[in-house]
């Protein structure tokens, strides 16, 4: 038996078939990203009818009264708290591919990118950053997630 030698053999050809198949699947991630990106959709439409980050649900801060004022001049209040035009909400953009899913809003939207980014508002104010809120990481290459959250006094 000391000269002896087991031997075992197995055959991978189904496994292996089965590997090829799913790194091939994993090429093109565009059904994947397709759902993502609806899913990011429906969250922040979803934000904008709550008024409500949509990860915690946590209700956006109110509007300063001086603002509600101001819009009720206008005839926008009583209303929705980031909806005056409906122009933000409206203008986000839904995409997908082989690699990415995003849901973006076009850079003259300068709301969009105060409330995410922070910066100087009407009469001066500052509204900080929603860090926390601002970038979805899946996977290596999605693009950013807006969804709108206020944060701060506004």
């Amino acid at each position: 038996m000391s000269g002896d030698l087991i031997k075992i053999k197995y055959d991978d050809r189904k496994i292996r078939r089965a590997l090829k198949r799913l790194a091939a699947a994993g090429k093109d991630m565009t059904p994947a990203f397709r759902a993502i990106s609806g899913v990011l959709a429906d969250a922040t439409e979803q934000a904008f009818q709550d008024e409500a980050d949509p990860a915690t649900g946590q209700k956006w801060d109110d509007l300063a009264d001086v603002t509600k004022a101001a819009r009720e001049k206008r005839g926008h209040w009583p209303g929705k708290i980031l909806q005056e035009s409906g122009t933000m909400a409206g203008s986000l953009v839904q995409e997908h591919g082989r690699d990415f899913a995003s849901l973006t809003m076009p850079a003259e939207i300068e709301q969009g990118a105060i409330m995410q980014f922070g910066g100087q508002a009407g009469r001066g104010r500052f509204i900080p950053a929603c860090a926390g809120n601002m970038i979805l990481r899946l996977m290596p290459g999605l693009k950013m997630a807006v969804h709108p959250r206020v944060c701060g006094e506004h």
